[in-house]
C-alpha cells in the first residue's frame, strides 16, 4: 500500500473514531480489509481491545453492538457500510471468549474501522520491545477477572517476589503477601477487609478468600452476606456482620465476631472444629495444631478498625504529601529543569500556571489555562487540573533545540476514548518537533517530525494502560537522547520500552499544548486529541533522566507507599 493510500485510510479512521465519517469512508475502509486477510485479523483483535477499553468492564456483546450503532447512526452511507462489512469472513483466530463467537460477524463488520493502526503504525516509528524490557502491564491484551480493589494503603511493604501494588489497583485472584503496614481491600461482592502485616492472604473470588497467616478484619454488609474467609483449619461464613480472623506462624488461629452472626465449620478432615457452629457478637473460637478448641468471650482486641484506619491513612497521606513537596522544592533548583508545573498555586482568575523551574528556565514563561477546572490531585491537599471538554488545555512555549530531553507527568487517565490522547503536542509538525501522547490501546508514544515528510520518528511502547488503570494516578516519563540515539519510555518508575532513532536530530517544542491539540487549518486528520483525565505535575528537562532518577521521582510522588 503506497503512502497516499495509507494516508486516506488513516484519515477515514480518524473521522470515524471522532463520530464524523464522510460518505466515502465506508468504501475506503471496506476495500482495505477485503484486500488483506492478515490485516483483517489484526484489526479485529484491536477492535476487541478498543471496545474493552471503552466499556471498562467485562466484554458485553449488547454494549458492543450498541456502540457500533451509535457511531454510524444517521449517516447516509450507514446501510451500505453495514452490508459491506457484514459480508466479510470471520477471522479464524477468534478469541476464546464465548462472546467473541456470538458476535463474530459484527466484529468482522467493523474491524477495519477501529484499528487501522496496524497498517499505519510505522508512521510513528518501529516498535522494538527488547527482551530486557519488562512489560509492566499487559492487561489490555489479557484482562483477568477481578476479585477485589485495593482502596487504602498505610506504610505497606510487600514480601518478595510480590510486586508492589498501588492504591486503586484491581486485584485478580492470587496471593497478597504483606510484610508490614495496613491494606484495605474492597471485594466486588461488597465485603471489605483490612489486612495487617505480616499477612499472607489469598483472593479466590469476589466472595471468598483464605487467610494463611496474619490478622484480618472483615466488614460485610447485608448485600455481601455469605462472604467467606477460610484458614488452614476453619471457614468463617458471614451472615451480615463484622468479624476478625487471626492465624499466627505456629498455625494457631482465632475467629471472633464483632457484630452480627458468623457460621464456622472445619475446612479440612481432622480440623479441630468437628461440628459447624454459629457465633454471635462477642463470641469466638481459638484453635491450634494438636490443641483443643476453646471458646472466646468478649470483643476482640488488637485489631485496627475502619475509623482508626482512616485516621492512620490521613496522617500517612499528610506525610507522603510533605515528602513529595520537599522533593518538589529541591527539584526546582535542578539546572537541567526547563519547565515545571507542580500545580500547587490556587487557581485564580488570572488562569495561569506558574513555571517554577529555577536557573534552567531562561525564556520559558508561565502556562495559560484554557477551559480546565481545578480539582484534587494525588493527595487531598494537592491541586490538579482536569481535562474533560474538547477545548480544555494549557498553552506553553518552550523555545530552543535540545539534544537531550525528558518529559515527565503525573496523570490520572479517566478514559481512552480518543484514537490519540494528548499529553504534550507542539502546535505544528515541523522538523524535530515532538508529539507526546497515549493511544486508545494504552500505548505511550513520543513522535518526532522528520524532514520533508509527514511521517515521524520516535517510539511506541507496548500497551501499558488498560481498563483497570482508569482513574488511577500513573507516572509517565519519556527521555530523548540524540547523543546515544535512544528513546526510553517509563511507567510507574520502570522502563517499558526503548529503541533507536532513525534520524537523530535536535528536539524542539516551541508553542505547544498540554492535554490537547489544535489541528492546523485544513488538516482534518484526527482533529481531536483532547485528554480525558487530570494532570497534577508536569516537567521538561533539557537532559536525559537516569533509571534511578525516574524511580526516585515515582517512589516519592506516588500517592501511597
Amino acid at each position: 500500500m503506497d503512502h497516499q493510500g495509507r494516508k486516506e485510510i488513516d484519515e477515514a479512521l480518524g473521522r470515524f473514531l471522532d463520530g464524523e465519517p464522510e460518505p466515502t469512508d465506508s468504501e475506503i475502509l471496506a476495500g482495505a480489509i477485503a484486500s488483506d486477510p492478515e490485516f483483517a485479523r489484526e484489526l479485529r483483535r484491536l477492535l476487541e481491545l478498543d471496545d474493552l477499553l471503552r466499556q471498562d468492564a467485562e466484554p458485553d456483546d449488547r454494549a458492543f453492538m450498541e456502540s457500533v450503532r451509535m457511531r454510524i447512526v444517521g449517516r447516509p452511507d450507514a446501510g451500505d457500510f453495514l452490508r459491506r462489512f457484514h459480508r466479510l469472513p470471520v477471522a479464524p483466530t477468534a478469541p476464546s471468549r464465548a462472546w467473541g463467537h456470538r458476535m463474530a460477524a459484527a466484529a468482522s463488520m467493523v474491524a477495519a474501522v477501529l484499528a487501522i493502526a496496524w497498517a499505519t503504525q510505522d508512521r510513528w516509528a518501529p516498535r522494538p520491545t527488547p527482551p530486557a524490557i519488562e512489560h509492566v502491564r499487559s492487561k489490555v491484551e489479557s484482562p483477568e477477572p477481578s476479585a477485589a480493589v485495593l482502596t487504602r494503603l498505610v506504610d505497606a511493604r510487600w514480601e518478595p517476589p510480590s510486586v508492589p501494588i498501588d492504591e486503586g489497583a484491581a486485584l485478580a485472584p492470587g496471593h497478597l503477601r504483606l510484610r508490614s503496614g495496613l491494606v484495605q481491600l474492597e471485594f466486588l461482592s461488597g465485603a471489605a477487609v483490612i489486612l495487617e502485616g505480616p499477612c499472607d492472604f489469598e483472593l479466590l473470588s469476589p466472595d471468598r478468600a483464605v487467610c494463611h497467616r496474619g490478622k484480618v478484619r472483615a466488614h460485610v454488609p447485608p448485600a455481601a452476606s455469605g462472604f467467606t474467609i477460610a484458614t488452614p483449619d476453619v471457614e468463617a461464613i458471614d451472615l451480615g456482620t463484622e468479624f476478625v480472623v487471626n492465624v499466627d506462624e505456629r498455625g494457631e488461629g482465632k475467629v471472633q465476631v464483632v457484630e452480627g452472626v458468623v457460621r464456622v465449620h472445619g475446612s479440612r478432615p481432622g480440623s479441630p472444629l468437628r461440628e459447624a457452629r454459629t457465633l454471635e457478637a462477642g463470641q469466638g473460637i481459638a484453635y491450634g495444631p494438636g490443641s483443643r478448641l476453646r471458646d472466646l468471650m468478649g470483643q476482640p482486641t488488637g485489631f485496627v478498625d475502619r475509623s482508626r484506619l482512616l485516621r492512620m491513612e490521613s496522617e500517612h497521606r499528610r506525610r507522603r504529601y510533605q515528602a513529595w513537596l520537599d522533593h518538589s522544592r529541591a527539584l526546582r533548583n535542578d539546572p537541567g529543569l526547563v519547565l515545571y508545573f507542580p500545580f500547587e498555586e490556587p487557581h485564580t482568575w488570572e488562569r495561569t500556571v506558574r513555571n517554577l523551574a529555577g536557573v534552567g528556565s531562561v525564556d520559558v514563561h508561565d502556562g495559560a489555562v484554557v477551559g480546565c477546572l481545578g480539582c484534587p490531585g494525588r493527595w487531598p491537599d494537592k491541586s490538579a487540573l482536569e481535562f474533560k471538554r474538547t477545548e480544555d488545555r494549557v498553552r506553553i512555549n518552550v523555545p530552543g533545540a535540545f539534544d537531550q530531553l525528558a518529559l515527565v507527568a503525573w496523570v490520572r487517565v479517566e478514559g481512552l476514548n480518543r484514537w490519540l490522547s494528548a499529553l504534550m503536542l507542539t502546535d505544528d509538525w515541523d522538523l524535530g518537533e515532538a508529539h507526546w501522547q497515549i493511544t486508545s490501546a494504552g500505548e505511550l508514544i513520543l513522535g518526532v517530525a522528520l524532514p520533508n515528510s509527514r511521517d515521524g520518528d520516535g517510539l511506541r511502547s507496548p500497551p501499558i494502560l488498560g481498563p483497570k488503570d482508569l482513574g488511577r494516578w500513573v507516572h509517565l516519563v519519556s527521555t530523548y537522547d540524540r547523543r546515544t540515539n535512544r528513546i526510553v519510555h517509563y511507567c510507574d518508575g520502570r522502563r517499558v520500552a526503548e529503541g533507536p532513532l532513525r534520524v537523530p536530530m535536535a528536539l524542539r517544542i516551541g508553542p505547544a499544548t498540554l492535554g490537547n491539540w489544535q489541528a492546523s487549518p485544513g488538516d482534518i486528520e484526527k482533529p481531536y486529541r483532547s485528554l480525558n483525565g487530570r494532570i497534577d505535575e508536569f516537567a521538561v528537562f533539557r537532559r536525559r533522566l537516569t533509571d534511578d532518577e525516574v524511580n526516585r521521582m515515582y517512589e516519592l510522588g506516588k500517592p501511597s507507599s
